[in-house]
């Protein structure tokens, strides 16, 4: 899967995280199934619409290591770090019958085995050890849970709802009727 989007129109493929070296090189994360396939894609663009072509040149500690013609030093690195690389989503394959984007899922309701609303999605993450759905309840603060496998359970995209089995006790409150 893919992360989050800005709008629907571009897809969210991967964020600069890091100069590599002096000469303009990069490190990448990439957000899509294949890391090194953030560049099939065609040119990201980043937030100001700027565009990047980019090549990669290896890789380090999971990271893309990665280098751009508009990107010739260390200092226009740090100029973009930080920087999230979207893709036009006309760009991206189609998904099969049992695929979505997760961009796809912003804004859905998130219910549990009851269909019992948990909130809205906010947003996706993997900190490393996994994929996390970000879940805004409609009072109180977003919380993470872990996303896919045995947390995840019927997305009705038509419905605008996502099942999602949040482990015990995770909400802080008897909620083992919600775990795995």
């Amino acid at each position: 899967m893919v992360s989050a989007d800005v709008g629907h129109a571009h897809i969210t493929v991967g964020v600069i995280t890091s100069p590599h070296g002096v000469r303009g090189h990069f490190k990448v994360k990439s957000f899509t199934s294949d890391a090194k396939s953030v560049v099939d894609y065609g040119p990201v663009q980043l937030a100001d619409g700027s565009e990047l072509s980019l090549t990669i040149i290896g890789q380090a500690k999971g990271l893309l290591i990665c280098t751009a013609p508009t990107i010739t030093s260390r200092n226009d690195v740090e100029a973009v770090q930080g920087s999230e690389l979207f893709v036009s989503r006309a760009n991206l394959p189609d998904t099969d019958d049992d695929e979505v984007y997760q961009a796809d899922l912003i804004g859905l309701r998130a219910v549990d085995a009851e269909a019992l609303p948990l909130g809205s999605i906010i947003g996706f993450h993997d900190f490393g050890a996994g994929a996390l759905v970000e879940v805004k309840p409609q009072k109180g603060q977003s919380f993470f849970t872990p996303f896919g496998g045995q947390y995840l359970g019927e997305i009705d995209l038509v419905a605008g709802t996502v099942e999602i089995f949040v482990p015990a006790g995770l909400l802080g409150e008897d909620d083992s009727d919600k775990s795995v």
